[in-house]
C-alpha cells in the first residue's frame, strides 16, 4: 500500500541502540523506501535531547523525558496520549516495541477508528533475562491485531500466554545485506574505529571477540570475563568488545578491575550499526543461558565469523551450526566457554564453511525480506480493518 501511514511506539531509540530498537529503525527505513511514510515516537531518556530529530529521513519524536520513578513513566505516557489523540486521522497502523503499556493506551485513544495495532511483545530490561509472565503478555497484548515475533521461543511464550495462534505471526530480524561487502575488510574495519576513538586500537594480529546486546544481569556476563582470562593469558594483546549499553554496565566495570581485565577487555557503549565493530572482530560470543534473540548471531555469520553460544535452540536459529562454524558451551561450564573461545580463535573453521554459512544467512534472512513480509501484513490488517468499518 503505497504512502501507508505507519507510527512506531519504542520506549528506546537512536542513540540507545541493542534491542527491539534496532529492529524498528531497520523496519522503519526499509518501509520508507518502499513507499510508506513511518514515524517514530519514543522517549527523551535525556532533557537535553531535542524534542524532534530525523533518523535517515524518518520524522522521530521524542515524547517527554521519563525521568527516574513512576512519576516520569506517567508523563511520558501522558505525553504520547496527547500526540495520538492529536494526530490520530494520520495514522494507518501502529506498532509498538515492547511489553510496556503503551498498547493499550492507544487503544483507548483512538477508540473505534480503524487503526489496527501490531505488538512485538519484547520483554522489558528490568525483568534480568526472566521470561514475562503470561498474564502481562495476555494484557499487553488484548488490544492489538497482530503480535509479531522473531523466534520460536518467542512464538511458544506469546501462544502460552494465551494469544490466539491466528493472532501470531512470526517474522525473523533481518540481516542487511550491505554487511556482506565488509566481510573480507578486518584490517581496515580495525583502523577506522580506532581512527574514531582510540580505545578500539589493536595490533593487527590480534585476536578481537564480540559481546552484542543489553548489559544485564541475566545474560550471565561476569562468566564470560571470567571465561575470557585465559584467552587473555595466551594472548595479551587480545580484545574483548561487550557492546552495548544496560542497568548492569557499572557492576561490570567493577568486576573488571577484580578480574585485572581492565586492558582486555573494553565497555564502548552502544553502537548504531554493529556492523562496524563485528567487521573488526574474529568471533562473536553470546554467553546467556537463556532464549535470546539471534540477531546477532547472524550479522556475524553474514561478515564471515564463527560464534559460540551457551544456549543450544539460539545457535541452531543460524546456519553456522549446521556449517560447522558455531560452538556450544555448556552454560555453567566457564572452562568450557574459555576452550571454545580459545578453540575457535587459534583455528578458525575453513574459508569454505564461514562462505557457506554467510551465503545461507544472506539468502534466508536478508532484510529485504524481513520489510517485505511486515508490508504484506500491515497492508492485509489495515484492509480488514477498512472492509469491517461499520458504514
Amino acid at each position: 500500500m503505497h504512502g501507508l501511514r505507519v507510527v512506531f511506539i519504542t520506549p528506546r531509540f537512536w542513540p540507545l541502540f541493542g534491542g527491539p530498537e534496532d529492529v524498528v529503525a531497520t523496519l522503519a527505513v526499509g518501509l520508507q523506501r518502499r513507499g510508506a511514510e513511518p514515524t517514530v515516537l519514543t522517549a527523551g531518556w535525556d532533557p537535553h535531547w531535542s524534542p524532534q530529530m530525523v533518523y535517515r529521513q524518518i520524522p522521530v519524536v521524542r515524547l517527554a523525558h521519563p525521568g527516574a520513578g513512576g512519576w516520569g513513566t506517567v508523563r511520558y505516557l501522558i505525553a504520547l496520549a496527547r500526540w495520538l489523540r492529536r494526530h490520530r486521522d494520520e495514522i494507518d497502523l501502529l506498532y509498538v516495541a515492547g511489553l510496556g503499556p503503551e498498547s493499550l493506551l492507544a487503544r483507548r485513544v483512538l477508540g473505534v477508528r480503524p487503526i489496527p495495532i501490531v505488538v512485538r511483545p519484547d520483554q522489558p530490561d528490568g525483568r534480568e533475562g526472566r521470561s514475562p509472565c503470561r498474564w502481562l503478555v495476555r494484557r499487553r497484548c488484548q488490544a492489538a491485531a497482530a503480535a509479531v515475533v522473531p523466534d520460536p521461543a518467542a512464538a511458544r511464550a506469546a501462544s502460552a500466554a494465551g494469544l490466539p495462534d491466528e493472532c501470531i505471526y512470526r517474522i525473523a530480524d533481518g540481516v542487511r545485506e550491505s554487511v556482506s561487502e565488509r566481510a573480507s575488510d578486518r584490517l581496515a574495519a580495525r583502523r577506522a574505529l580506532a581512527e574514531v576513538n582510540s580505545m578500539f586500537s589493536v595490533a593487527d594480529d590480534a585476536p578481537v571477540a564480540v559481546c552484542v546486546g543489553r548489559l544485564r544481569k541475566g545474560r550471565r556476563l561476569p562468566r564470560l570475563l571470567e571465561a575470557w582470562r585465559p584467552v587473555a593469558k595466551r594472548w595479551p594483546g587480545a580484545r574483548l568488545w561487550l557492546i552495548g549499553d544496560g542497568p548492569f554496565r557499572d557492576p561490570l566495570d567493577a568486576y573488571l578491575g577484580d578480574l585485572d581485565l581492565r586492558l582486555s577487555v573494553l565497555l564502548p557503549g552502544s553502537f548504531d550499526n554493529i556492523s562496524d565493530a563485528l567487521a573488526a572482530a574474529n568471533l562473536l560470543v553470546e554467553p546467556s543461558a537463556d532464549p535470546v534473540s539471534p540477531q546477532p548471531l547472524r550479522e556475524a555469520i553474514a561478515l564471515g565469523l564463527p560464534v559460540v553460544g551457551c544456549h543450544l535452540e539460539t545457535l541452531q536459529q543460524t546456519p553456522a551450526w549446521e556449517a560447522g562454524t558455531a560452538r556450544f558451551a555448556g552454560p555453567d561450564e566457564t572452562a568450557a566457554l574459555s576452550r571454545a573461545m580459545l578453540d575457535l580463535l587459534a583455528q578458525p573453521p575453513a574459508a569454505d564453511a564461514l562462505a557457506a554459512a554467510r551465503g545461507r544467512v544472506l539468502a534466508e534472512y536478508g532484510s529485504s525480506r524481513m520489510i517485505d513480509e511486515h508490508l504484506h501484513l500491515f497492508d492485509r490488517l489495515v484492509q480488514r480493518c477498512h472492509s469491517q468499518r461499520p458504514a
